[in-house]
């Protein structure tokens, strides 16, 4: 809906409000010559209980919008009190007047309500004190109007105050033509219409304000005409002053919040306070003007801000019921002919039987993204909202940033149901690269950020979950590249190369030095392993305020950073410039100690955390897995790392001219790839999975390739062959491979298909475990 005919819709509902709740104050007084022989406080009732239906109405209008539509709501209210307002022109009998105005009261709580629901659903935060100041600018339009109108009548005879009530009808044909025909949400639960406390708060306060202007309006009007032998025109005349200044305030209603802030409401009572206060002691009409124009302030200070903070408090219901529970059609009006849901697109479907035209998708695509696909169309009679020559969004430029269905308050565009199947929220359904982050890291927010050349506050989104990001950005499995939704219109999004370009050029302006440390807490703690597990779980400890040490076994930290992934991947100066950002927080670091028996530590530490890792190679049980030549894959890659320094660990194996890798991981092709950079000249890579199923990456695969190593998919290793020295491999083809229900490999080997590679050294790199020293007890203790 655009400002225009919000602002319009705002205006005459509110003019209505004023016209209709103000314009019969000096009537009701009126009424007291003619119910003479009833109390004062009689008559009194017949303005007050309408405000308490008012609130009554308020309450309710939650539960009214699962069953109706807004559009319809206000209609009925409106009907309500134009009706009911013209009925006492035919009967003046004070029962029938009081159940009149009842039903009058019950028609002002739905239309005001809705009139900020109407705000609340169209009009952005921040703009909305400005739109409060046009509600109540409307409000005091009419009650000018109203209350002039309603002197004069009641003057004449207070039955013809039938004729305050026309603008009720008249409201009723601008907002039939103007508002839109939102859908009730007949299948949602009461209980999801969740409100704060500070939203019942300010609508009690809210209802004693009303009633305390409401008396203040009754009796000066009564006041008047007992004292001023019943002029009811000047009674008008007075309460027209009250209005006019509650007019003059909800024009300038921005500019007295930024006066009073937060204590605008602590104002409105004021205010109203001291018109009662000059009432009593200000005497004649000066004292009736000054106190009217003070109640006027007081009126619209207090509607202005307290139905301002009701909108902030509340989230917009179309919002809050589709897009967080889904869209359902209840009664949303269909087109007339028709229009076929169009589900050609590759992540939405565009249905537009459930468009009302609002046009927040076309705005949020052409103003908030920039990208200008989405207009409005014409087919026939129809307006509708596509693209250009009804072309799909594929071909015509869509980003699929998501904006659009985002917006979209009756799922008219919304996510296909197969990205969300499986049982998956919605929320990770629609950023399924953020949840298949292992760390969760806000992919699309740092991607943004790149894409504007704000590295720095890219840099920034990644180090809120990541200490490692550079290491990241190269040896990164990257789970969330599988997810991406992007690769369901071409490919995948390059998130790990991102988050490397992101950090390559960040100046480190933003986070370094400024990330959140809590006092220290005097607890200390030990973490058993310095590899990027220990380094980690260290780093955030610290952050907590803990005292902690690392010990690592090793020469230096890194684990399988420093030792498992080959330098040519990982270079080592990044290694040490990311584990020195976790010495530099606090962490304390010792290299060249391995702990045998954590539990020995605990007099001197409150907590010991183990996190050494996977340093143990798994050695297959079959024939020839002890020859010499036949290595594991970490003790391979750890030798390599240390460039053949002897140190705690065995001498630097020769590699000879042929090798086999057996297994299909990215640690295998590690392997793979170092053994040639060692001087290896044929390199063979052997495993059990089908070409396609191999769990290395795909680029590690194809490097592997260009590099010259040959892969045999879909091979079972049957004996490694030789007496003093491995000399090769003896294979069979697989013919199916599955695993049970205890993880154990099933192989169906095809018959006939032995096969033998030759080879100088054979490498396991089926896996990985623990090294862990008198495992078997150290268990036993930690159960304990």
């Amino acid at each position: 809906m655009g400002s225009k005919k919000t602002a319009f819709i705002v205006f005459i509902i509110a003019f209505s409000l004023g016209l209709n709740v103000m314009g019969v104050s000096p009537i009701l007084g009126a009424l007291n010559h003619n119910f003479a022989s009833l109390p004062v406080s009689a008559v009194q009732l017949l303005q007050t209980i309408p405000y308490a239906l008012l609130m009554a109405a308020a309450l309710f209008i939650g539960r009214l919008t699962l069953m109706i539509s807004k559009k319809r709501l206000v209609l009925a209210g409106l009907l309500l009190i134009g009706i009911c307002g013209t009925l006492p022109f035919f009967n003046n009998n004070y029962r029938f007047l009081l159940l009149t105005r009842i039903l009058i009261g019950l028609g002002f709580g739905l239309v005001g309500t809705l009139n900020t629901a109407i705000i609340s659903d169209f009009i952005k935060a921040e703009n909305r004190p400005a739109y409060m100041g046009l509600h109540v600018a409307g409000m005091g339009i009419g009650a000018l109007i109203g209350n002039l109108q309603g002197g004069i009548i009641a003057a004449i005879h207070y039955r013809y105050f039938f004729l305050v009530y026309t603008a009720a009808f008249i409201s009723a044909v601008g907002v039939t033509l103007f508002l839109l025909e939102t859908p009730p949400q007949k299948n949602v639960e009461h209980s999801s219409l969740k409100m704060s406390g500070k939203v019942y708060f300010i609508s009690f306060m809210s209802f004693a304000h009303t009633l305390f202007i409401t008396a203040f309006s009754t009796n000066i009007g009564m006041f008047i005409l007992e004292t001023m032998k019943g002029n009811t025109a000047l009674a008008g005349t007075v309460i027209a002053v009250n209005a006019a200044f509650a007019l003059l305030v909800g024009f300038t209603f921005s500019f007295i919040t930024k006066i009073f802030g937060k204590w605008t409401l602590a104002a409105a009572f004021l205010f109203g306070t001291l018109g009662f206060i000059f009432l009593l002691w200000i005497p004649g009409i000066a004292g009736i003007f000054s106190g009217g124009a003070l109640c006027g302030v007081s009126l619209s200070c207090f509607m202005a801000r307290g139905t301002y903070l009701i909108s902030t408090a509340v989230k917009p219901e179309l919002q809050m019921l589709i897009q967080y529970i889904g869209p359902h059609t209840g009664r949303l009006k269909m087109r007339i002919k028709g229009f076929r849901p169009d589900d050609r697109n590759p992540l939405f479907l565009h249905d537009m039987n459930r468009c009302v035209l609002c046009g927040r998708c076309v705005r949020a695509c052409n103003e908030l993204r920039g990208v200008d696909v989405l207009q409005y169309q014409k087919k026939g009679m129809e307006t509708f909202v596509g693209a250009l020559q009804n072309k799909l969004l594929v071909d015509a430029g869509c980003r699929f940033c998501g904006a659009c269905a985002e917006v979209c308050p009756t799922g008219t565009i919304r996510d296909k149901k197969e990205l969300t199947a499986g049982g998956v929220k919605k929320e990770d359904g629609a950023v399924p690269c953020r949840f298949a982050c292992p760390a969760h890291t806000d992919i699309p927010r740092y991607i943004r950020y790149v894409n504007a050349g704000k590295f720095d506050e890219a840099a920034a989104v990644i180090r809120e979950k990541l200490p490692f990001p550079k290491t990241l950005g190269r040896v990164c499995t990257h789970t969330c590249e599988l997810e991406c939704r992007r690769k369901e219109i071409n490919e995948a999004m390059s998130i790990r190369n991102i988050k490397r370009y992101a950090v390559e050029n960040d100046t480190c302006a933003l986070w370094k030095g400024k990330g959140k440390q809590l006092p220290d807490t005097g607890k200390k703690v030990c973490v058993v392993g310095g590899g990027p597990a220990g380094l980690t779980a260290a780093y955030y400890l610290r952050k907590q305020g803990h005292s902690v040490t690392v010990k690592e076994a090793l020469p230096s930290v890194g684990g399988m950073l420093s030792y498992g992934i080959p330098s040519y991947r990982l270079p080592r100066n990044i290694v040490e410039e990311e584990t020195a950002l976790i010495a530099a927080s606090g962490v304390k670091i010792e290299t060249g100690v391995k702990v045998e028996k954590p539990l020995e530590l605990l007099p001197e530490f409150d907590a010991v955390l183990m996190a050494i890792g996977g340093h143990a190679g798994v050695r297959l049980p079959m024939e020839g897995n002890s020859l010499p030549g036949v290595l594991l894959n970490t003790d391979f890659l750890r030798a390599a790392s240390m460039e053949k320094e002897a140190g705690n660990y065995t001498q630097f194996p020769e590699i000879g001219k042929k090798a086999i890798i057996l297994g299909g991981g990215n640690v295998a092709f590690d392997c793979a790839r170092t053994a040639i950079r060692l001087g290896a000249e044929e390199v063979h890579v052997a495993c059990l999975e089908a070409e396609d199923q191999m769990p290395a990456d795909t680029e590690e695969i194809e490097q592997a390739m260009e590099e010259g190593i040959r892969i045999h998919p879909g091979k079972t290793f049957e004996r490694i062959t030789g007496s003093a020295k491995a000399t090769g491999v003896d294979f069979m083809a697989v013919e199916r491979f599955s695993l049970d229900e205890n993880q154990r490999a099933v192989i169906e080997k095809r018959p006939g298909s032995e096969e033998h590679i030759a080879a100088d050294t054979v490498i396991f790199a089926v896996g990985q475990r623990p090294d862990i020293t008198g495992e078997e007890q150290y268990n036993n203790n930690l159960t304990k």
